[in-house]
């Protein structure tokens, strides 16, 4: 996870910007996997963890679908609102699949 400080405003403050640095982190790792070809689409390809070498987080297969498994049961969708963001389920998957430079 990349450190990030935030020294203004208040506690709830903190909490937004932390739970937005998650949700961004998660989806920015889903597009640099399915960029390697680890992943097509939300999808494991086969034997192709290796090109990870650089990723100490995903050097593991059960780390790569652990998470795939955050994507789909909600968990980054529960950082997004934690965040402020207001946004669906099929929009995050979208958003995914289009990658973060499509969003306005």
């Amino acid at each position: 996870m990349i450190s990030a400080q935030f020294t203004r405003g208040d506690q709830d403050d903190r909490i937004k910007q932390l739970a937005g640095e998650v949700a961004i982190r998660a989806m920015q790792d889903i597009r640099l996997l399915q960029r390697r070809g680890v992943l097509d689409g939300l999808r494991v390809t086969k034997n192709r963890i290796g090109k990870l070498s650089d990723c100490n987080c995903y050097r593991d297969v059960k780390e790569v679908r652990s998470l795939v498994r955050d994507i789909k049961n909600g968990t980054v969708l529960f950082w997004c609102k934690v965040a402020g963001v207001r946004i669906d389920q099929a929009t995050l998957n979208r958003v995914i699949k289009k990658g973060l430079g499509n969003v306005n």
